[in-house]
Formats: structure tokens, C-alpha cells, sequence
């Protein structure tokens, strides 16, 4: 379901406000980290805040799901088989999406199609 503006920007300042306590806390807690310690920390942050955005973004996105899908291997049309959530490894770091998933009968290949 689309968020309106509000809510996305909710939903980025309650994850920011989260990761913020989680690294807060570490820091109360360590006892005189080193540099790397506290950049490896940050890093972190800096990762699972950017993750949550991409999400957060592709949500709520228009995406035109294709009509139809062939098969890259043989070519066979493939058949919807709805929407399913998938991982991927992007470059702000590893996200979970929903997207159209659609199945080769020949090949027995699973596919989702860019979007």
C-alpha cells in the first residue's frame, strides 16, 4: 500500500530514532572503543538507515508489472505467480521487496523481471 509523504517520512524518523538509541546505548556502553570500533558502529548505522529508505521508497513506487514474461534461457512464456517478497544485495546494502514472480514451466526456473 502507498504511503502518503507523512507517513514515509514517520516511518524514516522512527527507523533513524531507533538506530540512533541502538548506537547511543553501544557507545554508553563501550569501554574506550577505538576509531575503528566507532567507524565500524557508524558504518552500520549509516547501512540499516539506508537500507530502510530504499525500502521504504520502493514501496511505495508505481511499478508497472508486465503484462507478460519470457523465459531468458528457452524463451517459454511464463506464467504470474503473484507477489512474493524477495532479498536482493544492493548497492546501499541488502533489502527486502516485494515483487511479481513468475515461473519458466519448461525450465523450471523462478523469475523476477526488473521493475
Amino acid at each position: 500500500m502507498r504511503q502518503t509523504s507523512e507517513q514515509m517520512k514517520a516511518a524514516l524518523m522512527q527507523a533513524a530514532e531507533e538506530k540512533a538509541d541502538e548506537l547511543i546505548e553501544w557507545a554508553e556502553g563501550a569501554d574506550r572503543p577505538t576509531l575503528s570500533q566507532i567507524e565500524e558502529r557508524v558504518l552500520k548505522y549509516r547501512r540499516a538507515l539506508s537500507e530502510r529508505a530504499a525500502e521504504l521508497l520502493l514501496e511505495n513506487q508505481k511499478a508497472a508489472a508486465p503484462v507478460e514474461v519470457h523465459c531468458e534461457r528457452c524463451g517459454e512464456l511464463a506464467e504470474n505467480k503473484g507477489v512474493k517478497r524477495v532479498c536482493i544485495e544492493s548497492r546501499v546494502g541488502e533489502l527486502e521487496i516485494e515483487r511479481e514472480y513468475w515461473y519458466c514451466p519448461r525450465c523450471r526456473a523462478g523469475i523476477f523481471p526488473p521493475g
